[in-house]
């Protein structure tokens, strides 16, 4: 498994392998730590895009739906303002509390 790893990212002459330990040339180790940190913090911002998404979409929805919601409480406010003169919707208003 070892060789399979090393040997698609390394050349043989970088590396040689003993029975329980795997002996990098000068600076091979430094390559493979940046490779693995360029891999690390592309990964990291995959996930933080992906959370970032998440969080505006649950933003955007919670807007919508006020903006929705804002349409039907203006059109229940002009409603109101039409009908607060007339005579039998304050009629209906005053005795409403006493049916239910």
């Amino acid at each position: 498994a070892t060789s399979g790893i090393c040997g698609d990212m390394l050349n043989n002459e970088k590396y040689r392998m003993g029975h329980t330990k795997i002996f990098f040339r000068a600076g091979v180790l430094g390559y493979l730590e940046e490779i693995r940190d360029e891999k690390v913090q592309r990964l990291l911002r995959q996930m933080q895009g992906y959370c970032f998404a998440r969080i505006r979409r649950r933003d955007f929805q919670k807007r919508k739906n006020q903006r929705e919601l804002l349409t039907v409480i203006l059109r229940c406010f002009r409603r109101y303002l039409s009908l607060r003169h007339w005579g039998w919707y304050s009629i209906i208003q005053k005795t409403r509390p006493l049916i239910g």
